[in-house]
């Protein structure tokens, strides 16, 4: 059932494809420089096809021998210009294949440098915290050698303070 419905749907689907194609070349002859122009390559094909017709009656073999020759000439043509287009498609890939080693590869390499850059930077933060702990620790040396300093001499230059520190 199915297969009879879109089979039906293909045909209705060709059919509209035709009738706009033959309403669109009708809609165009319309046109006075597009009938010119297709009157002029009907003549231009009709003229080709009269030259070949009478060049296979007057010499057929030469005829059929140029014919092949023809052929063999365009093939080659389109076999190089395949080859071409291999060939640069090839080369654009590799190219392409190349960059992509080198993203790939400095992708890697940055990637080291940031995990250095942080286990660095991580070492750095320690060294930071011990300095720190050992600057706090000078300080109160500092603070404790003042009040050293302080209370030393005063205890020496004030009598009160030394008897004070003798009780």
């Amino acid at each position: 059932m199915q297969t009879q419905q879109r089979s039906q749907e293909k045909s209705m689907f060709l059919k509209g494809v035709t009738i706009g194609a033959i309403a669109g070349g009708t809609a165009t002859m319309f046109n006075r420089g597009t009938r010119k122009k297709v009157k002029q390559n009907v003549n231009n094909v009709k003229g080709t096809v009269t030259k070949i017709t009478s060049d296979i009656k007057d010499n057929p073999r030469e005829t059929k021998d140029d014919m092949m020759n023809r052929v063999k000439e365009a093939s080659n043509v389109l076999k190089e210009a395949v080859d071409s287009v291999q060939k640069l498609y090839d080369k654009a890939n590799d190219e392409i294949r190349d960059e992509v080693n080198n993203v790939k590869q400095d992708s890697q390499i940055a990637m080291e440098t940031v995990n250095e850059a942080k286990k660095d930077s991580k070492e750095a933060v320690s060294t930071v915290s011990d300095a720190k702990e050992d600057l706090k620790s000078v300080g109160k040396k500092v603070n404790e050698a003042k009040e050293e300093l302080v209370n030393g001499s005063k205890s020496q230059s004030d009598p009160m303070i030394s008897k004070r520190s003798q009780l």
